[in-house]
């Protein structure tokens, strides 16, 4: 790919690929869209249609793209667009997740842990998640989804964290540990008649308790086992 498309000729791939009866058409699409995603272009054209949220196919393939190109090709940013890229991602989280479908939600934590385990200059990521998206009831599902992904991708081999890296990064979620058990304990409270808001807990309570950051008798004092 040569150039980068326009946003309109990738939503009428999308749509080819999901809702066109012909089977060569879609695959043709699939292919086309299979070289996007593998262009350095992708990330410009993900990054804009993710702004116009337009439906959930696009935004879906948006939010998968910009997840697959900071897992495997982070190379190819500078430095200098890391942290135009984390305030983007932040901000098109802040404008989608209220409302978004959980594919998009899934893409979109995964995309945030991935980079912030990726960029050493963002410091205690989990804090800035927590300062950002606690507040809001509505956001609470996206940031109990990103909270929960983001000690699981320490160890994943996609990202290959080199391992001193990796010792800085569990050091920091360490030092968060306290900041998460209160944000769990408080969705607990306010969202006690929620079945999958409590659910969502437990399973990122059970992510930071796997990576050891978490230590068995902070969760026995605490009051989520009440």
């Amino acid at each position: 790919m040569d150039s980068a498309p326009s946003t309109e000729t990738v939503v009428q791939a999308i749509q080819t690929l999901y809702h066109n009866p012909d089977p060569a058409g879609k695959e043709r699409a699939s292919a086309w869209l299979g070289e996007l995603q593998r262009s350095v272009f992708a990330w410009e054209v993900a990054d804009q249609l993710l702004r116009n949220g337009q439906d959930l196919e696009t935004s879906y393939f948006a939010a998968q793209t910009m997840r697959t190109k900071i897992q495997y090709a982070f190379h190819e940013l500078p430095p200098s667009a890391h942290q135009s890229l984390k305030e983007s991602l932040l901000n098109h989280a802040q404008n989608l997740v209220s409302h978004a479908s959980p594919v998009i939600i899934t893409q979109l934590a995964l995309a945030l842990a991935d980079l912030a385990l990726q960029v050493a200059a963002w410091k205690c990521p989990a804090k800035e998640l927590i300062e950002r998206f606690g507040n809001t009831v509505g956001n609470l599902p996206f940031l109990l989804e990103v909270l929960t992904v983001l000690p699981e991708e320490v160890n994943s081999r996609s990202l290959r964290l080199g391992a001193n890296r990796r010792g800085e990064v569990i050091e920091e979620l360490a030092g968060s540990c306290d900041l998460v058990i209160q944000l769990l304990i408080a969705c607990t409270q306010s969202c006690a008649a929620d079945t999958r808001v409590q659910a969502k807990v437990y399973r990122c309570l059970g992510s930071w308790f796997n990576l050891g950051v978490i230590q068995g008798e902070a969760v026995a004092t605490s009051q989520l086992l009440n």
